[in-house]
């Protein structure tokens, strides 16, 4: 499984219980938690900007892993389903983890962080994605956001607001 940086997809870990799952990971983050031994975390190494791995080293390193699955972080997603990133590096880092997973992408944006292209905040870098991908966000999401974003070719996943909670940082 690879995990980008943002805290929201590493949060996730916390709900693995019964697989061995061997995670790579540019998320900082990972040094302050603790997981089950069922999980084996590499991170990819490179420069620390904030929490987050970034630079010419990471980008070696993901281009030697595979992943069956990854799992992004964003700062927002746009009905049309364009995805920003607020740290400039991250989008080519996200793609590096893209092109290196075999199965699946999972992209998590709670429901605060699903716009309407009216809404645009100010962000580093967008990009839309050319595969499939599942998008899991809570059951408080915009439902005209939700079928706009079903429409542009998105799966949408939805979760209890309790759980999703649970992968906000306290």
């Amino acid at each position: 499984v690879s995990i980008n940086g943002r805290r929201t997809a590493l949060n996730l870990l916390r709900y693995v219980k019964d697989r061995n799952i061997q995670v790579i990971t540019n998320n900082g983050w990972v040094m302050g938690e603790e997981y089950p031994q069922n999980i084996s975390v590499r991170m990819t190494g490179g420069d620390l900007r904030g929490r987050i791995l970034v630079g010419e080293l990471t980008m070696q390193s993901l281009l030697e892993a595979q992943a069956e699955k990854t799992f992004i972080g964003c700062a927002a997603v746009y009905e049309d389903a364009e995805f920003m990133y607020d740290i400039p590096n991250e989008i080519g880092i996200n793609e590096v983890m893209i092109a290196k997973t075999r199965r699946h992408l999972y992209i998590l944006a709670d429901h605060t962080k699903l716009h309407k292209r009216s809404d645009r905040k100010t962000s580093y870098g967008s990009c839309t994605y050319d595969c499939e991908y599942t998008l899991i966000t809570d059951d408080q999401a915009d439902p005209q956001i939700i079928e706009q974003l079903r429409r542009s070719g998105a799966d949408i996943l939805i979760v209890e607001s309790t759980y999703a909670d649970k992968f906000h940082p306290s």
